[in-house]
């Protein structure tokens, strides 16, 4: 890289992306020669507005910029291409934040600054630690939550749904990531004091990038959208449908099939929904409910059974939701939901746990680890089989994947209960680089609770009503000793936990 291109660049970032290398199918190629017009048109829109960030006295642009894409349309990793040459060619130093609604979302940035770099090797020359003159660190140092050109100081902070911490900051520049996930509450007390700081610098850039979304009309994501697509202060560019030239047909209709057709239209051709929840249709749910079905009683022996336990303190509704099925349908159905509102009394849901391990011989609970290792420990000592559901990448697409499933090919079975009609009802299928999660709203009756207990324990249910073998001697006993020993045996022969990304 020659002295007079980089001069260039440090001048214009059109000439950035005409020697920025990024990873492609056919190998590392230039940004300018593979990008489509769309990005095009956005980067070109954009440019004015990055100059002026860094100094530079320039015309036209706009410092407030929304862009509503489909999944799969380098939403992040065209925020990274931008932010990185503000980074880069900035004299003074700046401040960037780049926001998402969680702590994976918000990486993603960060992790795409890191691809950029690695196959741009000018970027990551090695030059004089101003601060140490023994030590020699990289241009553009890529940390955990955070990017960094160690010659100038600028850096881009990396923030997730932390409200507090939002507060007091002065960025040259912020980006939005997802903005449609971010959710009620808190997500909206994130987006206040973020705009809000916009106003502390005259030339500060915010740009949102995002899907569409859902509660078209009345959220307040929907809100902000329509403000920025009718005010003449804002860039608003949106895709009408799937135009990403490296998104084949065959990967399309794989989508199509898999997810229910709202979302479909809301996550790839881009269309808000109208309804708070769209991860499940309403008519398969109600097509799971039997208005004559009852919770399990006493005198049934489920040839297995399990429950998932989502807990909380003070905020949220902690629930116990017990799945069971028999031979030889192997059919899963609702055994009981239990639910608690805030603030909770661990010691009663503790004895509530146990009252159904001695009536129906629950032995196995898969559980969210926060705010329930206590009682997990608890419970192990008393002979129960406490299996943690990290919020792993894997461990979220599984569970938004069964959960999909199952409703859609309506193979569960349901008695009637408002609170986890209500939650299923109310579940969003948010889109995240490893996949797919579940986003529940939030509402008087909790966070949906009882949904999300139900997703814990659907995925091993069903793997195990698939897979086991039906007893030979009769129903299995009341302890369920036929189950937990077929739990024991998958584990050890073909890796159950690993299957699920479990840990611990």
């Amino acid at each position: 890289m020659d002295r007079q291109t980089l001069q260039n660049m440090m001048q214009d970032p059109a000439v950035f992306r005409q020697y920025l290398l990024i990873d492609t199918d056919d190998g590392p190629r230039a940004l300018a020669k593979v990008m489509d017009p769309w990005q095009r048109e956005d980067f070109e829109a954009l440019d004015p507005a990055w100059r002026r960030v860094v100094g530079q006295t320039v015309e036209g642009g706009k410092q407030l910029a929304y862009l509503e894409r489909p999944r799969g349309h380098s939403k992040t990793s065209d925020l990274a291409v931008m932010s990185l040459w503000t980074l880069l060619v900035s004299r003074r130093r700046l401040s960037g934040v780049a926001a998402a609604a969680d702590r994976d979302q918000a990486r993603l940035i960060r992790d795409a600054i890191g691809r950029i770099v690695s196959q741009n090797r000018w970027l990551a020359v090695e030059t004089p630690d101003r601060e140490d003159f023994g030590k020699r660190k990289p241009l553009i140092d890529v940390q955990s939550y955070r990017v960094r050109n160690t010659a100038t100081g600028s850096v881009l902070e990396i923030l997730s749904g932390d409200v507090g911490s939002s507060w007091g900051i002065t960025p040259h520049f912020l980006l939005t990531d997802e903005l449609v996930n971010w959710g009620d509450g808190s997500g909206e007390q994130l987006w206040g004091s973020l705009l809000s700081s916009t106003a502390k610098r005259r030339d500060c850039l915010l740009i949102v990038i995002s899907n569409a979304g859902y509660g078209r009309g009345r959220s307040w994501q929907w809100k902000i959208r329509e403000t920025a697509r009718t005010d003449p202060t804002w860039y608003f560019h949106r895709l009408d449908g799937p135009q990403a030239s490296w998104i084949t047909a065959d990967r399309l209709e794989q989508q199509q099939h898999m997810l229910p057709p709202s979302v479909f239209e809301r996550v790839w051709l881009n269309r808000w929904t109208t309804g708070s929840g769209d991860a499940l249709r309403e008519e398969d749910i109600y097509a799971c409910i039997d208005p004559n079905r009852k919770p399990m009683d006493y005198r049934e022996y489920p040839s297995g059974l399990g429950a998932g336990l989502d807990l909380s303190a003070t905020r949220d509704w902690a629930a116990f939701v017990g799945v069971g099925f028999n031979f030889p349908n192997r059919r899963p159905y609702l055994a009981w939901v239990e639910s608690w509102k805030p603030p909770i009394l661990f010691e009663e849901v503790y004895q509530t746990i146990l009252a159904y391990r001695d009536r129906f011989g629950l032995r196995y609970i898969c559980f969210d680890p926060w705010q329930c290792l206590s009682i997990a420990e608890r419970l192990a000592t008393e002979g129960m089989t406490m299996v943690p559901i990290t919020p792993t990448g894997q461990n979220c697409t599984v569970m938004a994947t069964c959960l999909l499933e199952t409703f859609r090919d309506r193979r569960i079975d349901l008695y009637p209960d408002e609170l986890l009609t209500n939650d299923l009802l109310n579940l969003t299928l948010a889109e995240r680089s490893y996949g797919y999660k579940l986003e529940p709203s939030r509402d008087a009756t909790g966070h949906g609770d009882r949904g999300q207990a139900l997703a814990l324990i659907l995925p091993h249910i069903t793997e195990l009503a698939t897979t086991a073998p039906a007893p030979l001697n009769g129903p299995p006993d009341a302890l369920g000793n036929n189950l937990l020993s077929y739990i024991h045996k998958q584990q050890a022969r073909d890796g159950f936990r690993e299957h699920f990304g479990i840990r611990g």
